[in-house]
């Protein structure tokens, strides 16, 4: 159990099961479109984060930067995904695959839900182990959210409230909860992770991008 615990990283990138049903959602003209504002999806958009290191007592260490970037359309199942490059922490890549479903969820080639803009009022993803809990929802933020590339208002959030079950973890009694803001024409502009063994938390701040024939910061 050692060995796996020490490379459990908590995240709302992470895959997940997932739950949602026809609630009191808002309505939208065009959930799909809508969706696809806050996170554009074309082949050659990039972004880049500074990755920082906040230590329990508030400091900040910069420790690089990580890349996200779409390299081609592909179908899987029938279904045409955006295929997404993701740099790990361990300085790895690894490929997700993403689409925007008939009811404006972003979802994986599995179904799994990483966004939605118009559904604030069910639990959209959980993951339930021995190891910890989440049950992620989406939020609308009130203030503005600011990263090196810009300040940006009226962003969302998929936020997921967390749990740790491991008692020798330094999260085992107040575990912070996991964030990835999103803005619109731009994508993920902030979001953090991780470890269980780890009293640290690693935020990720949009540097610069490149979406659909635009560069930011301007």
């Amino acid at each position: 159990m050692k060995k796996i615990f020490l490379f459990l990283l908590i995240s709302t990138c992470l895959l997940f099961n997932f739950s949602c049903d026809d609630g009191d959602n808002e309505q939208h003209t065009n959930p799909i479109e809508e969706t696809k504002l806050y996170l554009p999806m074309q082949v050659g958009n990039y972004w880049v984060y500074d990755k920082y290191i906040i230590s329990p007592d508030g400091k900040e260490t910069f420790k690089g930067q990580d890349s996200l970037r779409i390299k081609e359309e592909r179908t899987f199942k029938e279904k045409t995904f955006f295929v997404f490059e993701e740099k790990l922490n361990l300085g790895k890549w690894r490929e997700v695959y993403t689409r925007t479903d008939s009811n404006g969820y972003l979802i994986s080639e599995t179904g799994q839900i990483y966004f939605s803009n118009i559904n604030f009022k069910d639990t959209l993803a959980i993951r339930d182990d021995i190891y910890f809990s989440i049950y992620a929802k989406m939020e609308k933020v009130d203030n503005t959210v600011s990263v090196p590339a810009g300040s940006f208002n009226n962003a969302l959030n998929f936020n997921g409230s967390t749990t740790v079950h491991l008692a020798h973890s330094p999260w085992a009694e107040n575990a912070p909860d996991i964030y990835s803001y999103y803005a619109k024409n731009i994508g993920i502009i902030c979001y953090n992770n991780y470890y269980l063994n780890s009293p640290d938390i690693m935020e990720y701040r949009l540097a610069k991008c490149y979406v659909n024939g635009k560069t930011y910061p301007k």
